[in-house]
């Protein structure tokens, strides 16, 4: 009891643990869930106005559905500012394995969210796919020093250990990333910052958020990503394995 009064992240913790447990009608130990209240990262801003769009995968496939695949369309044959015309989103479903981590159970649902009928069928992808460990937790945006998204990469984080010993999703601000949605695209280069500090930024989810959703503003007329932010949720481990 020491440690816990001596500890507020631990204490505020365990109070989450309490409801979610509650919440799950008392049966839930040695698992992960969902928990309340998401939140949404910073954003990156290109100051243009446009119409936002948004998914969310735990709103359309339901609990532990991570945002943890990207497909990007290249723009309209004829335009050379090589940019993402339309973009789908994979959402990936997460459960608990026998080692008390996070592993996708191959239960995959796609978000068109970009409503645009003006692209290329020339595509990239990318995906934390079934098996690996990765969990998603932001993304990097390569803009290129321009008023619009050219490229994305997924930001991957991991389950791990807090500082008191208990499971908890880490990697938040590390620089581990998948490749780039679209290959022959601009990768990310240099340090992710702000607007014309590299030619890219990381929209990380606040610690120990995992990336469930996003949101962007797309000029009506030249179909471009002006605006991009992801949305971010809790998921705690009820239990004491591991810890």
């Amino acid at each position: 009891m020491d440690d816990v009064r001596r500890s507020p992240t631990r204490l505020r913790r365990l109070a989450l643990a309490l409801v979610l447990v509650l919440a799950t009608g008392g049966c839930a130990t040695n698992t992960w869930v969902q928990g309340p209240n998401s939140t949404m990262s910073p954003a990156w801003d290109s100051g243009k106005a446009g119409t936002v769009l948004s998914a969310d995968c735990m709103a359309a496939a339901g609990p532990l559905h991570f945002f943890a695949g990207l497909e990007g369309f290249k723009e309209p044959a004829g335009n050379l500012d090589r940019f993402i015309a339309r973009l789908d989103i994979g959402c990936l479903e997460y459960r608990t394995n026998a080692g008390f981590g996070l592993a996708q159970t191959g239960d995959t649902t796609r978000i068109t969210v970009t409503t645009t009928s003006d692209f290329r069928t020339d595509e990239g992808e990318v995906a934390l796919g079934v098996g690996i460990t990765g969990i998603p937790v932001g993304i990097r945006v390569v803009h290129g020093n321009k008023s619009y998204v050219q490229n994305l990469a997924l930001m991957v984080g991991a389950v791990g250990l807090d500082a008191d010993g208990n499971r908890t999703i880490t990697g938040h601000g590390a620089p581990g990333a998948t490749g780039t949605t679209i290959p022959d695209y601009p990768a990310p280069t240099g340090i992710a910052g702000p607007l014309g500090r590299s030619n890219s930024v990381r929209l990380d989810c606040p610690a120990p958020q995992v990336m469930t959703g996003i949101e962007i503003t797309v000029d009506p007329t030249k179909d471009k990503i002006r605006r991009l932010r992801v949305m971010c949720h809790p998921v705690v481990f009820v239990g004491s394995a591991g810890s």
